[in-house]
């Protein structure tokens, strides 16, 4: 999805940060995971990357929109996790690979407003 380019050069056109302030902010959104990091990236504000209508591949309107990327390794955002004090009943994070069916998932979920 990132074309010729890899995820480092991609990474490098933009500037990071590691400051945990920065995931309170509304344009941050969760952009990818591995097993040592987490990757969020605030999006150009005003843009609705959830309209399935409109962009129905997440990940290609953030990597259109995408501002900053922030890098937190995956054992202190799980630390965060645990500490967290809010109503996690409607958080939910979905897994999926490519080509599976996922945006139709996704945008039946979204249809019937779960």
């Amino acid at each position: 999805w990132l074309g010729d380019n890899n995820m480092s050069e991609y990474l490098r056109k933009y500037s990071c940060t590691q400051q945990l302030e920065w995931l309170q902010n509304e344009e941050v959104q969760l952009f990818s995971v591995s097993d040592s990091e987490f990757v969020f990236a605030r999006i150009t504000a005003g843009i609705d990357t959830y309209d399935v209508a409109k962009h129905p591949f997440l990940t290609a309107v953030q990597s259109d929109h995408v501002e900053e990327f922030g890098i937190i390794p995956t054992d202190l955002v799980i630390d965060l996790v645990r500490d967290w004090e809010c109503d996690s009943s409607n958080i939910t994070l979905l897994f999926n690979t490519g080509r599976c069916g996922s945006t139709l998932v996704a945008n039946i979920l979204h249809k019937t407003g779960q």
